[in-house]
């Protein structure tokens, strides 16, 4: 065996430290400490490409000033998952103790029932909704102006793939916004191998994976646009490879192995038009949308919903991209979510 906890190469993994965004962590540090002492903090407008740690950043720093807060709460928002006005306040109520009924309540009561909860506990609260530019698609993001009013909340944090976010927000929210910008870019190679070798110590039993194995993913993932997230899968997929032959060490076999079978280079060869046109509204979606909305992008092009579906199942066998069934207050849909 050579994996001693094969989770540390999840992508829902929090490592003790995030190589290569140090200036990223103390700059979100140094804008939020003023929420955790008790006063307000300057909003802040997280944007990069996908698997560049933003997430993971907010929620390292929330992690810690929960921790060592007794007055303010860090509440992160998942806004795929929670994509409605009402889901949002929902998951702020939770946090502060405060359930609410199942029958429905009106977005002034339930705002009202958050504030008195926040202020009998003299707390406050930072609020970070990641992939908030699905409310966009969802009209939902009246809910960001809910809690800019609000004087329960310190602070407000928006994270996206999307630069272009602020400008699609209604003025009114984004007058009120007005908030600090922190963009994030591509790991380097030399960041991706620093990545790469805290995660195998994590994951791999002692000697399993060499430095020539990590520094050979990590120019390989940079080659690729220098994405973390592509980097750690394929490091992991070198450990199958070798766990698959029966070795107890990954040699470089496994890594040629990776770039022979599906690999993510290997999985966008070969692609036709309309798989490549899939990509591309992916892509013009910030690298998630729900099958809908690619549909809506390509209807011009003569697609159909069924050849929609038929080529979204060859993408996903390939792990191009990654089809979730999530719940919209329409009912349910499919999210997509590019992987490469």
């Amino acid at each position: 065996m050579v994996f001693k906890n094969e989770l540390a190469l999840n992508a829902g993994f929090l490592p003790d430290s995030l190589p290569g965004r140090e200036g990223e962590l103390n700059e979100l540090v140094f804008s939020l400490k003023p929420a955790f002492e008790g006063r307000k903090a300057k909003n802040l407008f997280l944007f990069g490409p996908p698997g560049t740690g933003k997430t993971s950043c907010v929620k390292k720093v929330f992690s810690g000033f929960n921790e060592e807060s007794q007055t303010a709460k860090a509440v992160f928002v998942n806004c795929w998952q929670n994509p409605t006005r009402n889901s949002v306040l929902a998951r702020i109520a939770e946090a502060v103790g405060e359930p609410l009924p199942r029958r429905g309540l009106g977005t002034d009561e339930v705002v009202l029932r958050i504030t008195q909860e926040f202020h009998l506990q003299k707390a406050s609260c930072v609020v970070a909704l990641d992939e908030c530019d699905r409310l966009l698609h969802n009209r939902e993001d009246a809910v960001i102006y809910d809690l800019l009013r609000g004087d329960f909340v310190s602070a407000i944090i928006c994270i996206t793939n999307d630069r272009d976010f602020l400008g699609k927000m209604d003025e009114r929210t984004r007058s009120s916004f007005q908030p600090s910008v922190l963009g994030f870019s591509r790991y380097s190679p030399v960041a991706l191998k620093k990545i790469l070798s805290e995660r195998a110590r994590a994951a791999f039993r002692p000697d399993a994976c060499s430095d020539e194995t990590i520094a050979l993913v990590a120019a390989y993932a940079s080659k690729l646009g220098g994405d973390a997230r592509v980097a750690i899968e394929a490091l992991w997929q070198c450990g199958k490879n070798a766990e698959a032959r029966g070795s107890q060490k990954i040699e470089k076999r496994d890594f040629e192995m990776l770039k022979e079978n599906p690999s993510v280079q290997k999985r966008l060869q070969g692609l036709n038009e309309t798989e490549e046109k899939i990509i591309s509204a992916l892509k013009q979606s910030g690298g998630a949308a729900t099958s809908g909305e690619v549909y809506r992008i390509l209807e011009g092009e003569g697609m159909t919903d069924r050849t929609l579906r038929n080529h979204m199942k060859l993408l996903e066998s390939k792990k191009i991209i990654s089809v979730e069934r999530v719940q919209l207050k329409e009912g349910w849909t499919s999210r997509i979510t590019l992987l490469v």
